[in-house]
């Protein structure tokens, strides 16, 4: 093993030649260290952005077991995600079934805004003073301060919540394809006497809200590209073209 108590000027050829080898080992070492570290951070799951910024900054110690450098049971840090102390699985604490925020998650990615706002109310009535008493900021400016804080607040809450509504919709409609290649989406059907068969009047999602004949078609325009055909006609006779989609659709909702 190379000898690190040497000093660069005292050490020899070869010394310093085994000094290059070990510490740019080291080096790689090192970085593979803050790799596994960045993979196994844990992350806010509405913005995808690293919550414990100070363990991914934190140098690699050398001294330390290599196993704790990246596995650190004292704090709960590792590779493997099993959940947290009251977790439920399936339950959502910050967000709703819908993307939306909770109250609970409102006050997680609001409390910067808040604290802010927290810290200037005890001067909303007597104004911001250096301590030899010289004004910093009138009460109207603390006031006019904390009022655009929280337009602030209320601006990135409702970003976030964009954000997940729009994920949470995909979800869902790549959910509702899948159900209706198996056949498993619910309608509601009359008799028509005009044409003297049944038309379908009301679809429903995989989760049994009601959607109109234009989500419906997007659903089966989907299932089409993915060349699922024969599998969308579980219900009948295969038919071709404006056939069946006049067959399937009928008089569908809104």
């Amino acid at each position: 093993m190379a000898d690190k108590s040497v000093t660069i000027k005292g050490a020899t050829d070869r010394q310093l030649d085994e000094l290059i080898i070990r510490l740019r080992k080291e080096n790689e070492l090192q970085t593979l260290i803050q790799e596994l570290r960045r993979k196994s951070a844990k992350r806010n799951p509405v913005t995808g952005y690293i919550e414990d910024q100070e363990y991914i900054d934190t140098g690699v110690s050398t001294e330390e077991p290599i196993e704790n450098l990246y596995h650190d049971d004292i704090v709960g840090r590792t590779l493997a995600h099993y959940g947290i102390l009251g977790m439920k699985w399936g339950v959502r604490r910050f967000q709703n079934p819908d993307g939306t925020l909770t109250p609970e998650g409102k006050r997680r990615y609001g409390r910067g805004f808040n604290r802010d706002i927290e810290s200037l109310k005890p001067y909303a009535k007597t104004g911001l003073k250096t301590k030899s008493g010289k004004m910093i900021l009138t009460p109207e400016e603390v006031q006019a301060q904390i009022k655009e804080t929280e337009r602030l607040r209320d601006k990135y809450l409702s970003k976030l919540e964009a954000k997940g509504i729009q994920r949470q919709e995909k979800q869902n409609f790549r959910e509702d394809v899948k159900a209706w290649k198996k056949n498993k989406l619910k309608y509601d059907t009359e008799y028509d006497e005009k044409i003297g068969t049944y038309v379908i009047t009301q679809w429903y999602d995989s989760r049994g809200a009601k959607v109109g004949r234009d989500y419906i078609t997007k659903v089966m325009k989907q299932a089409v590209k993915e060349q699922t055909i024969s599998q969308i006609a579980g219900m009948g006779t295969v038919l071709v073209g404006a056939s069946l989609v006049g067959s399937l659709l009928g008089k569908s909702g809104r």
